[in-house]
């Protein structure tokens, strides 16, 4: 505020009178009397002067996490100059060693409430509260800020939650080892013989070559030197496929899939399919993706006939062919039984009577055919 001196021999404000003044233009906090004693003193006129100062809000934070490795589900793997996949730096599958901190948590900051000088309370901003979980393999620290590897294994983000998965590790898959089915993650340093399952939770992984063996895998499958599928091996990925080259195989995959070259196989992605390399080639077969198909070379210099569909999902299309397949055989089933229903109603109301299970056979193909309406 600013004081002036009287006019007209006005008289001269005292302590009392300038609060006073205060209280009624409804300045009830935050008074400076030493500043208002200072004037008093001195008189200095019109001049600025801090007579109630407010206590500020502080504005707080969100809280925040830090992921202490690769969070990137879209992550492709590293590429060499002549567009082949660079099987040793492949940068999607990450393994943390027993005792890794994976993720720590800043908690949020709710701020500190103010008052302005006429009393009236402040409120910091909302601010977003985040916690840290624990898991199968995951140690929560004692106050909560931390998750812990509690082994050595495999880490991903999926659905906003840390997954560690625990690693076998085999030299190769065949009759030594017989059908392989894992909880967590498989990595095999040499092939998988022919006829052979392997089925993870986690990814699986094999440095050497696969022949006509089913792998089954929740995360990604990677396979360093390619797949001969004879026309009964098959790839199954929850998440993504990255081999050297498919020949005869069939191929699904939750995310994309890429690869050097695809010979003579049935391959499908929700997402995409890229083939690099220096030949980077389809050559027969079928290929569907979700969203596109990438590939330096299409089709084969012998005629045979090389499929491509694009646009859509192919877990949609095979939903779809299922309802379409179910809608098929209710039809059927309704055909066939419309007669038997028929002459059972004409039975009843004719009053003849009939055996208990014939009633109870028939009052199955009644709910049966009610069942049928209903897809």
């Amino acid at each position: 505020g600013r004081f002036y001196p009287p006019s007209n021999e006005g008289r001269l404000l005292d302590k009392e009178g300038i609060l006073s003044a205060l209280r009624l233009e409804g300045v009830r906090f935050g008074i400076v009397e030493e500043n208002i004693d200072r004037f008093l003193n001195k008189r200095k006129y019109c001049k600025s002067l801090v007579l109630a100062k407010g206590i500020p809000v502080r504005h707080g934070s969100d809280a925040e996490i830090t992921y202490h490795f690769n969070t990137d589900q879209k992550a492709k793997p590293a590429v060499k100059e002549d567009g082949s996949v660079d099987f040793f730096h492949l940068g999607i599958i990450e393994e943390v060693k027993e005792g890794t901190v994976l993720a720590t948590l800043k908690p949020a900051d709710k701020g500190e409430p103010g008052t302005n000088v006429i009393g009236e309370n402040l409120r910091p901003k909302d601010v977003k509260n985040l916690t840290l979980k624990g898991g199968n393999n995951l140690k929560l620290s004692d106050d909560g800020l931390e998750v812990i590897a509690m082994t050595d294994g495999q880490v991903k983000l999926a659905g906003g939650n840390i997954v560690l998965d625990n690693v076998l590790r085999l030299k190769e898959v065949g009759t030594a080892t017989g059908n392989v089915e894992f909880a967590g993650s498989v990595e095999i340093s040499e092939n998988v013989a022919s006829n052979f399952t392997v089925k993870a939770d986690g990814n699986v992984t094999v440095k050497g070559i696969v022949e006509s063996a089913v792998i089954e895998a929740g995360g990604d499958i990677v396979i360093a030197s390619g797949m001969k599928g004879m026309g009964k091996g098959e790839l199954k990925a929850g998440g993504n496929i990255i081999v050297k080259f498919l020949e005869n195989t069939k191929c699904t995959a939750g995310g994309y899939i890429n690869a050097d070259a695809i010979i003579q196989s049935k391959v499908s992605a929700s997402k995409e399919i890229t083939v690099g390399g220096k030949k980077g080639y389809i050559s027969g077969g079928f290929a569907m993706a979700g969203n596109k198909i990438e590939a330096k070379s299409l089709g084969s210099d012998m005629g045979t006939t090389t499929e491509l569909e694009v646009g859509i999902d192919p877990s949609i299309k095979k939903r779809l062919a299922e309802i379409q397949k179910q809608m098929s055989d209710a039809q059927k089933n309704m055909k066939k039984t419309a007669p038997l229903i028929e002459a059972f109603n004409t039975k009843m109301k004719s009053g003849i009577k009939l055996q208990t299970d014939q009633i109870k056979y028939m009052q199955q193909v009644i709910l049966d055919n009610k069942e049928s309406q209903r897809i």
